[in-house]
């Protein structure tokens, strides 16, 4: 909304600059651009209030329903962990980071979402409305990118689901040697003990290391399919732009008709001309090409400039619908790595509700 008032008050600058707007307009699209401006944080923050809130009932509710379940099934298994799951998993204590995960990542890409199908809607008409042309680009160009994308990190949720393995097993093991420290001491284990740590740290952090490399490539090569698709509108709109008058117009004549005039017969002979006399009443001109002769000159180049002007106007506003739509259409290619989290977070909370 900020973005837009503030277009819309550049372009009131532009037209009371070339006395095709009023002062009033002026002043009402300036009043606009300070009041969402002013408005902005505000809403934000609500909005922030309300998505903390939605965030903090659910995790509740989450929460507890895994605990009944999981505590319920611990009494039954008299306190033995299901053999479905290894030890490592440590559901007791993930329960709550779990569902913390899940909940944050399914809101944000929830909203994230809603918010992509109010500025398709709104982007995508202004968009219509300008180019049916990169409209359609705009969605065929989603489909690729997304298409791409999800074929390049198709492994991102295994390589996520490996690196909580990782982590789980290293916490695990710290956890067995802190209830297990009196015999490790007595039975002097300290040094095995210490390798072991060590190694599942490494396995850690390799996991995470192959995941990020993937996440990267991933990324890349995303940015750069967007990057490249962004240059469209310039392309197509690039034969819109005004032309000269032709040369048998009555403003083209003044640019095109370069001294054949005959000086004393006609007097069109232009300020910067050069004659030559070839016989004493004939003298034949050359100009250069200057309008300054016809008195066109000054309106052909206004008309010109504020057709390039509007010009630029047009591919600027095509421009930036057409990066909004092209980005919020391919919203799974744009958090590839967020819903690959989700997916395996969602398949272990569903193996702590079967178990």
């Amino acid at each position: 909304l900020v973005s837009r008032t503030r277009s819309r008050q550049l372009e009131a600058l532009a037209d009371a600059a070339h006395g095709t707007g009023s002062r009033r307009g002026v002043l009402a699209a300036l009043l606009l651009y300070v009041s969402a401006s002013a408005l902005r944080t505000p809403l934000q923050k609500l909005g922030l209030r309300l998505r903390r809130g939605l965030r903090h009932l659910w995790v509740t509710h989450l929460t507890r329903h895994f605990l009944a379940t999981y505590i319920e099934a611990q009494c039954l298994q008299l306190g033995l962990t299901p053999d479905t799951l290894a030890p490592a998993a440590l559901p007791d204590q993930r329960i709550s980071e779990d569902v913390d995960k899940f909940v944050s990542l399914a809101l944000s890409l929830s909203l994230d979402a809603l918010q992509g199908v109010v500025h398709i809607y709104t982007f995508g008409r202004e968009l219509l409305s300008i180019s049916r042309e990169l409209t359609l680009a705009s969605m065929v160009g989603a489909a690729a990118i997304t298409a791409g994308t999800l074929s390049l990190g198709r492994r991102l949720c295994e390589l996520y689901a490996d690196e909580r393995r990782t982590a789980g097993e290293f916490t695990y093991t710290l956890t067995r040697i802190r209830e297990n420290a009196e015999s490790i001491s007595f039975y002097g284990g300290q040094r095995h003990e210490v390798r072991e740590a060590t190694a599942k740290l490494d396995a850690r952090q390799l996991a995470e290391w192959k995941r990020f490399g993937l996440k990267d490539v991933v990324e890349c090569v995303r940015d750069s399919c967007h990057v490249a698709l962004c240059a469209l509108p310039s392309l197509v709109l690039s034969g819109d732009r005004p032309q000269r008058p032709p040369a048998g117009s009555a403003q083209g004549r003044g640019g095109h008709e370069d001294g054949h005039g005959h000086g004393d017969a006609h007097g069109h002979a232009h300020d910067h001309g050069h004659s030559h006399g070839h016989a004493p009443d004939h003298g034949h001109s050359h100009g250069h090409g200057h309008d300054d002769g016809h008195g066109h000159g000054g309106t052909v180049a206004a008309a010109l400039s504020l057709g390039s002007a509007g010009s630029l106007g047009l591919v600027s506003r095509a421009s930036e619908a057409f990066e909004d739509v092209l980005e919020h259409f391919s919203i799974v290619a744009q958090n590839i790595s967020d819903f690959s989290r989700l997916a395996a977070v969602a398949r272990d909370l569903h193996a702590y509700q079967l178990n």
